[in-house]
């Protein structure tokens, strides 16, 4: 029985390992996020310049330079890709964050029932050991009272 226990206080130790890996991986995944997040918001202002830089033109000049406006064009279509991609990668990470929240909830499932077993196993040697002790005083006092009578 000693052994089984050192068992599950050997298997909490390694619960304790993989639950602080966990949160280093959940935090580099939400370091990542705002990290994404701050890069389409830059792309985000970058376009916002770009359309009112072209606004700017059209309105002080009523000519347009067509190869101007044809690499600005270009300009934004590569920004809205970077945009799009940028995006992308932001769901990628978010399901990657949801996955590892679902894997952490159902290790936390396991943990909690293999603590269960180990409290029932706990109890079980309890109620034998006093069991054993309850008899082993009733022996004692039967034997007294034999004794004494």
């Amino acid at each position: 029985m000693n052994s089984y226990i050192k068992s599950l206080d050997t298997l909490s130790e390694i619960k304790n390992n993989k639950k602080l890996l966990v949160a280093q991986k959940l935090d580099a995944i939400n370091h990542e996020i705002k990290n994404i997040k701050q890069s389409i918001a830059d792309e985000e202002v970058s376009l916002k310049s770009m359309y009112q830089k072209i606004r700017e033109t059209r309105v002080s000049s009523a000519v347009i330079d067509s190869t101007k406006y044809l690499a600005e064009s270009e300009t934004i279509t590569i920004v809205q890709k970077n945009i799009a991609n940028l995006q992308q990668k932001l769901i990628a990470v978010e399901k990657e964050k949801s996955s590892l929240k679902i894997e952490v909830a159902s290790e936390y499932k396991k943990e909690k029932l293999y603590s269960n077993l180990a409290n029932n196993e706990r109890k079980k040697q309890i109620e034998m050991l006093n069991k054993n002790e309850d008899s082993k005083l009733q022996e004692q006092w039967q034997s007294n009272r034999y004794l004494n009578d």
